[in-house]
């Protein structure tokens, strides 16, 4: 689903959808049913790029996840929790899909933040 730390209905169903059809497929479960399963987003051109926390503190997005973004544009902030002060801003590294993003804001040095898929 591309969002740490967030379980939604949406993921749920995915997850239940996807061992319905592997129970099926390998003679566990007999139905008649066809589970929808979607293409998954593939690409053997590009890379991804992680973006790890140069802080530790409260990260505040600026963008939503799955956004069409151009290289050097503001993904969001490391801000301190008692004095709102921005400690570091977390850039894109090039123009690409912003497919994974932080949800749960506490971040410590290291933490990944985000990934990109984009150019090389």
């Amino acid at each position: 689903m591309g969002v740490g730390m967030r379980l939604t209905k949406e993921y749920g169903t995915q997850l239940l959808t996807g061992i319905l059809n592997l129970m099926k497929k390998e003679g566990i479960i007999e139905c008649d049913e066809n589970y929808l399963v979607r293409e998954p987003f593939t690409s053997e051109i590009g890379e991804v790029h992680y973006l790890n926390a140069a802080k530790s503190g409260l990260f505040v997005p600026s963008l939503e996840h799955c956004a069409v973004i151009k290289k050097d544009e503001k993904i969001g902030e490391i801000v301190n929790p008692l004095t709102g002060a921005v400690l570091s801003e977390i850039m894109s590294p090039s123009d690409g899909i912003l497919f994974t993003l932080r949800e749960y804001p506490v971040v410590y040095e290291g933490s990944l933040l985000a990934r990109i898929f984009g150019e090389k």
